[in-house]
This record gives C-alpha cells, sequence and structure tokens, in this order.
C-alpha cells in the first residue's frame, strides 16, 4: 500500500491542474458538510449531559389557547404526590437577578430549581454541595448555586468561594456551590437557588402559570406514552375536581432531549439534506472528472496491463489515486469547517440551543475523514473499474481510435452523471429561492412600531429598595424625566415587554356585564404594562381615542388600552370605548374596573407570527398585586433624533446617579430587536442560498466539463463537418443544442424531485406559497442561463475548428 501511495501522489502530482480542481471540488462539499454536522451534532445528536438522558422528561400542560404552557404550581404538586411514572420529579423557572457589591452592578441569566434536580440529573458540583430540602422550603436559608463561568468572571476561579456572599435583588445569599463547566439546565444560566419559596408565595390559582416546568426521571420499565396516558388522566381529573379556576384540558412529558430542539429542529434537518446535495454534486463532479481523466489514461494503463500489471492491482492503484483526492478534500474541507463554523454561530446568535457546544472536536473530524474516505471511494470505484476494463490491441495501436467503444460509455455515463447533478441543483435551488422570498417577505412585514432611532435597555426593579409600588414607580419617574432632557431625545417610556422579543405574558380578564359561563370560556390576552407617551415614543399608531399618560397614576380612575385585534376578538361590531374590563377570569370587588380609553394599531411579538390580542395598562396604576413581578423587570425605550448609540453612556450615567447598585443590562437598538427576531430565519436561508449557489457552480462546472471533454474528442468530426459545407455557427449551435438539452433533461427531473421536497420547507416557510410560480420559473431561469453559459464556452472553441488541421490529424 505504501508503494502504491506513492505511485498516486506522482501521478496526481503530474497534474497539478486537475489534482487542484478535483480536491477544491471534494472539499467544498465536505467543508459544508462538516460545518452543519458539527452544528447538528452539538444540538440534536449529542446527548444532554445528564445521567441517562433518555429517561429524563419535562412536563407541560395545554391550554385552550396555548397548545404547550408552563404548569400551575398546584397542579405540579398533585403531579409531584399522584404521579406514579416517576422515581423523581422537581421543578424549574428561567428567571433573571441582579448581582451588586464589590464591583460593578450586574444583571445575570438565572434559575430557580427544586433541591433535588441536580441529583435527579446525575449532577455533582464542581466544589461545594447541591441545596437542601430545608433550604428548598418557605423560609429556609437564602443560599446560592454559581455556574463555573460566574466563578471564573468573579472570583477569579478561587477555591475558597463557598459561604462567601453575593447581593442578589438586593438580599445576601450564601454561596454553597459551584456548578461543573458546561452544564446547562437547557438554557445558559449564572446563578441558582431554591424555587420552594417561590412557590410557596403563589397564589391558589390553577389558572396561574407564572413560568414553573416540572422535570422528571421516568422510573425504569415505565415508557413513555405510559407516562403521559397517566399525566393525561390526571389533568382530566383535575379538571373535574377544580372546575372554577382548572383551565387545563391537557397534560403530557416531552423527552428532554427533544423539547431543546423543537425550535430548530426541521431548520436544522433542511441544511443537512442541503448539504447532502451538495456533497452529492461534488462527488458526481469528481466522478465525472475521473471518467475523463481515465479516457485520457488509456493507453498508460494498457501498458501497464501488457508490461504484467492485473486488472485488479491497476483498480488498486486508480482507487488510491481517488481515496487521495478525497483525503485532502478532507483535510481543505475541515479547516473551512473549522473557519466557518464561529461565522454560523455570529449569524444564528443565541437563538441556538447549546450554541456553547457548537466546536469542531476529535468527533466531527473523525466523522469527515470517514466521509472523506467513503467519498472517495465512491466517487472513484467506478471509473477505475471501466479504466481497467481496455482494449489492449485498440490502445496500444498508433493508429488506434483510443477505444471508440470505451469513450462512448463514459460519455454515455458522464452525460448521465452531469443531469443528476442538475437534478440536485434544482431542487436546492428552488428551496433556497423559497426561502430567499420568504425573508424578503419578513423583512417587508410591518411590526406596527418604528424600529428606527430608538435604544431600549432592560431595567430590573427587583432589589429590596424596590418592594413597595410608590418606590419603584418613583424611580421610574425620576429616570424617565431626566432621559426626556437628555440633549437629542424624543421621548422615553419604559414597557415590561418589548415587542419582537416574544409574546410575553398572558392572562385572563373579565368584560363587565359579559361574565364566562365556565372555565374553558376564560378570556386571554397578552398583557403589558407602560408608562405614560410610551405609543408616541415606538410610533405605534392610536387608531380610536387615547394613548396613556403620565396622569394615569394612583388616585386616577384606571384606564386600559386595547390593540385591534382585541378589539375584533372581543368586541366584534360593538365599540369597546367606555367599556370596562377587569383583570382575572372572573368578576372580582377585590380588583378595579378599567375603561377603555383606546385603541391601537396591532404589533407583532414575532415577524413571522400574526399579531395577538393585546391590553396596554398604566405602570403607575397596580391593578394585581400579582403580578408585581412583572412591573419590577422594566425595558427603557428612548427615541432620539439621530444616532441612539450616542445615548448609551448618559443613559447608564443616569441610572448610576439615581442608583448606583441597579444594573442597565442588555442595551440595544431597536433595529437589533427586530434583527434577533429575524436571526433564525436569516441563518438557514444565507445558508441554503450559499449551499445552492454551490450547488449552481458545480453543475455549470459539470456541464462545462462535459462539453469540452466532447468538444476536445470530436474535434476531428466537425473538421469533416466543416469539410462538407457545414457553417460555424452550425457546429456552435450543435454544442449548445446539446448543453441545452441536458440542461433540460435534468430540470425536468429536478423538478419532479423537487414536489415531494419542498414540503419539508412548509414549516418554515413565511409569505409566500411552495408553489408560487415565480420563485419556481426564477430558480429554472436561473439554471437555464448557466447551463447556456457553461455551454457557450466550449461552443465558441468548436467554432474555432480549423478543418485543415482536424482532418490531418
Amino acid at each position: 500500500m505504501i508503494h502504491e501511495l506513492r505511485l498516486a501522489c506522482r501521478a496526481l502530482l503530474k497534474q497539478p491542474g486537475f489534482t487542484a480542481v478535483a480536491i477544491l471540488t471534494m472539499a467544498l462539499g465536505i467543508g459544508a458538510n462538516s460545518a452543519i454536522f458539527t452544528v447538528v451534532d452539538a444540538v440534536m445528536l449529542r446527548p444532554l449531559p445528564f445521567a441517562d438522558p433518555d429517561r429524563v422528561v419535562v412536563v407541560t400542560e395545554r391550554l385552550p389557547q396555548i397548545p404547550t404552557a408552563s404548569v400551575s404550581p398546584l397542579n405540579y404538586e398533585d403531579v409531584r404526590t399522584q404521579a406514579k411514572s416517576f422515581a423523581s420529579i422537581g421543578a424549574y423557572r428561567n428567571t433573571t437577578f441582579n448581582l451588586s457589591g464589590g464591583g460593578e452592578p450586574e444583571r445575570v441569566t438565572g434559575k430557580m430549581m427544586s433541591a433535588n434536580v441536580l441529583p435527579m440529573l446525575g449532577i455533582a458540583p464542581a466544589l461545594g454541595r447541591t441545596f437542601t430540602a430545608k433550604e428548598d422550603a418557605a423560609g429556609g436559608d437564602a443560599v446560592t448555586l454559581i455556574s463555573h463561568g460566574l466563578w471564573q468572571r468573579r472570583f477569579g476561579g478561587r477555591t475558597d468561594v463557598l459561604g462567601e456572599r453575593l447581593i442578589v435583588d438586593g438580599r445576601p445569599m450564601t454561596i454553597v456551590g459551584v456548578l461543573p463547566q458546561g452544564f446547562t439546565l437547557f438554557q445558559p444560566a449564572d446563578l441558582f437557588v431554591p424555587i420552594g419559596p417561590f412557590l410557596a408565595a403563589q397564589p391558589d390559582d390553577r389558572s396561574w402559570h407564572p413560568g414553573l416546568l416540572p422535570i422528571a426521571r421516568l422510573k425504569d420499565g415505565v415508557a413513555l406514552a405510559q407516562a403521559r396516558t397517566e399525566l393525561q388522566a390526571l389533568a382530566e381529573r383535575l379538571a373535574r375536581a377544580y372546575p372554577d379556576t382548572s383551565v387545563t384540558v391537557g397534560m403530557t412529558a416531552t423527552p428532554a432531549q427533544e423539547l431543546q430542539v423543537q425550535g430548530v429542529r426541521t431548520a436544522l434537518l433542511v441544511l443537512l439534506g442541503a448539504v447532502g446535495g451538495v456533497l452529492l454534486i461534488a462527488c458526481i463532479n469528481l466522478a465525472g472528472l475521473l471518467l475523463a481523466r481515465g479516457l485520457s489514461r488509456r493507453r498508460d494503463v494498457a501498458v501497464r496491463i501488457a508490461l504484467g500489471a492485473g486488472r485488479a492491482r491497476i483498480v488498486l492503484h486508480l482507487i488510491v489515486e481517488s481515496l487521495l483526492i478525497g483525503a485532502a478534500g478532507g483535510v481543505v474541507g475541515l479547516m473551512l469547517a473549522a473557519f466557518g463554523v464561529p461565522l454560523l454561530l455570529q449569524i444564528v446568535g443565541t437563538t441556538l440551543p447549546r450554541a456553547d457546544a457548537v466546536t469542531v472536536d476529535l468527533r466531527v473530524v473523525a466523522v469527515t475523514f470517514a466521509l472523506a474516505l467513503i467519498t472517495g471511494i465512491a466517487c472513484g470505484l467506478v471509473p477505475a473499474l471501466q479504466s481497467a476494463n481496455v482494449d489492449l490491441r485498440d490502445s496500444l495501436s498508433e493508429g488506434g481510435r483510443t477505444g471508440a467503444s470505451g469513450s462512448a460509455w463514459q460519455h454515455r455515463a458522464r452525460t448521465a452523471l452531469v443531469i443528476a447533478e442538475i437534478a440536485v441543483t434544482v431542487v436546492l435551488t428552488i428551496g433556497a429561492a423559497l426561502l430567499i422570498r420568504s425573508f424578503a417577505r419578513l423583512q417587508q412585514v410591518d411590526a406596527g412600531f418604528d424600529a428606527g432611532r430608538a435604544l431600549a435597555a432592560d431595567l430590573p426593579l427587583v432589589s429590596v429598595a424596590y418592594e413597595q409600588d410608590a418606590a419603584r414607580t418613583a424611580a421610574v419617574d425620576r429616570l424617565l424625566e431626566r432621559a426626556a432632557a437628555l440633549p437629542g431625545v424624543r421621548g422615553a417610556a419604559v414597557t415590561t415587554q418589548l415587542p419582537m422579543a416574544g409574546g410575553g405574558a398572558a392572562i385572563h380578564f373579565n368584560i363587565k356585564g359579559r361574565p364566562p359561563a365556565a372555565a374553558a370560556n376564560w378570556s386571554l390576552a397578552y398583557y403589558r404594562a407602560v408608562s405614560g407617551g410610551y405609543f408616541e415614543t415606538m410610533g405605534i399608531p392610536i387608531r380610536r381615542g387615547r394613548g396613556l399618560t403620565n396622569r394615569d397614576r394612583q388616585g386616577s380612575p384606571p384606564v386600559i388600552v386595547i390593540n385591534e385585534s382585541m378589539a375584533r376578538q372581543f368586541f366584534g361590531a360593538e365599540d369597546p370605548l367606555g367599556k370596562r374590563m377587569q383583570l382575572g377570569a372572573l368578576p372580582d370587588p377585590a380588583f378595579p374596573w378599567m375603561e377603555v380609553v383606546g385603541i391601537v394599531a396591532d404589533v407583532r411579538q414575532a415577524p413571522d407570527a400574526e399579531a395577538k390580542s393585546e391590553m396596554y395598562v398604566p405602570y403607575a396604576q397596580f391593578p394585581d398585586p400579582v403580578l408585581r413581578r412583572l412591573y419590577m423587570n422594566v425595558t427603557l425605550v428612548v427615541s432620539a433624533k439621530g444616532d441612539p448609540t450616542s445615548l448609551i453612556t448618559p443613559v447608564r450615567a443616569i441610572v448610576r446617579d439615581i442608583d448606583p447598585n441597579q444594573p442597565l443590562a442588555n442595551v440595544r437598538t431597536l433595529e437589533d430587536v427586530r434583527a434577533a427576531a429575524v436571526a433564525q430565519p436569516k441563518f438557514r436561508t444565507l445558508l441554503l442560498g450559499l449551499f445552492a449557489a454551490m450547488a449552481v457552480a458545480l453543475a455549470g462546472i459539470g456541464v462545462y466539463g462535459l462539453l469540452a471533454h466532447g468538444v476536445a474528442q470530436r474535434r476531428n468530426e466537425f473538421g469533416v463537418r466543416l469539410a462538407l459545407g457545414a457553417s460555424p455557427a452550425d457546429v456552435q449551435r450543435l454544442v449548445l443544442r446539446q448543453g441545452i438539452t441536458l440542461a433540460a433533461i435534468g430540470i425536468a427531473i429536478g423538478l419532479a424531485a423537487s414536489l415531494p421536497a419542498v414540503r419539508a420547507l412548509a414549516s418554515v416557510i413565511f409569505g409566500v406559497g411552495l408553489w408560487d410560480p415565480v420563485t419556481w420559473g426564477a430558480a429554472v431561469a436561473t439554471l437555464f442561463a448557466v447551463a447556456g453559459l457553461a455551454s457557450w464556452i466550449p461552443a465558441r472553441r468548436a467554432l474555432r475548428t480549423d478543418p485543415v488541421v482536424a482532418l490531418r490529424g
């Protein structure tokens, strides 16, 4: 084999042009596959870092208006005590915390979780211990676990960090453990606290869903279907037992791995299929190159066989050459993947789960080289077998025709390969064209607000200094007054949820004089608390009535503003202005009736989703103490006359002057908010567009290579035609016709294959029909244009054939 490798290297180095083209062709296909496999492996294939992760499930509820919802704390308690399918069950909740003291105040992501969650998952702290059952109860000691990243960033990795105090939301907490490096519970978090005190403070209301997610381990021998059946039966039993407060219509368990990737699975599978198509086209091109090279080496192969080499040895030698090409393509492709993966992560941002685990590691290297060797053998086997099957007399004869029969077979084989790669390219091009048009439609969607020249920053007012409504409102008033007075500011406001940043909180409400007949008829809408001037600052049009002003405060008549969708859904032909509404599913004298004073334009919370029913209440009026957590996390919006980023420093200075311990987190422009909302569509559109462009280029090269080789082989034929009276234009049309015919056949096959293939894109297409004739027509026209260009260059070469020189040859 060493001898064969040496001979193969020598043969490839003698033809550097062919070798470079072959290696680059394979590198493009293998590199694209390695890059996408790196992402797919980390996100979908690699098991979660838990003990026996296949047995870990997350429990969710199904509500009449929400197919997948968090679990009511009271329902969680019943699942915990009554469900027999689980060996252990706990709960967690995503949240954020303020860290202050000992440095710049910082806003960090965090989780509340039960004391048994980490032991259930088989996670042991790198330092210290986990929570105790006493700490995970009402009145328990204030303790916290910190992530490895926070330990390194804030404490320099000191081993004596245990027992130190952190000021968390204005309260001292003792560090009892440091979690291992790389641990995440679905989403990255820096701080973990017991969830027991939070659960103890929740209202006695089964319709209340504060983001609680039970996580459980199935008992040995219990199947997932069995657990789902038990949960559904339990949900139905609870609905019958508590008809006045329970809105749950179903409950299920989802494997943890499936839950994590459900938002990106379709997009990643589409991209994986696309890069598979690119690799297939690259293999077809390489096989075509090897077939053409085999034809030019027939005399060399015949000499070797005549001197005693067996045909098996010839096949081995030629396969070793293709293996070397595949291996070299794998090396270059791996380099391209290592360079491309960080770029992919920059494009997709934080919307990709387990993005921190996406890296080109030994597993990716092994898969890449296995892929390189397999493709090398697959591409070289048929050309090697055909090259070894030579007619010695014809190949060695000086006047022989270089094996006409073999040449004809090879020509047919190369023609079939080119048709196949055109067909695959059609599928990729149509898919990319659909995604590109879909993304263009997303960019053109009217979000309902003015994203230009506005700055947004999160302001979590969660410390003990802001527990009282009056203190919190006063701090917000001071902040807005000073921010609005800055030079270059048009307006300032706060909101509990920005547009394009997720749906936000949804809450039940009732309309005066229209109490619901049963829990199934409870009304639900999304809920935002905003300050006066919010609609003007955000550029949200007021359709009727008025917006909210600074006069809508405690002591003034309670008011509410609704959007157009809510007006249509709940009032129909009635005039909503002057109607009275109350938070809470059922009329309750403890809550104020709010008068509808305005109707504003719909605002989209996601670019690819229709506007939902939304209500806006004044930030300075607090109709429900249970919602206090929503009010404590606000986002400041400052509308600028010029560049909004010029306001970052003065706004930070204002916040620091008002409260030195108050962090200002996630400062960004509203354009950044909108860009983040389309990060995933942009990611898949760019990648599929890039892969389609690679496929079109490779298909064009394939058509060009086939026709150029055919022109060289048919030089004598063209000379005869010209000598017998054919015009040069006739010869040119002959070559062009052949190229266009190949393209037409390949496109026809590709269109047929695209019919079922594009159905996979149905869930990621927005604003464009899957069978949009403009998109399909543009894709076909592009391929015909590329095929025409690829055919025109060899046709021009045929046009310059000299009949005298050709006939002499």
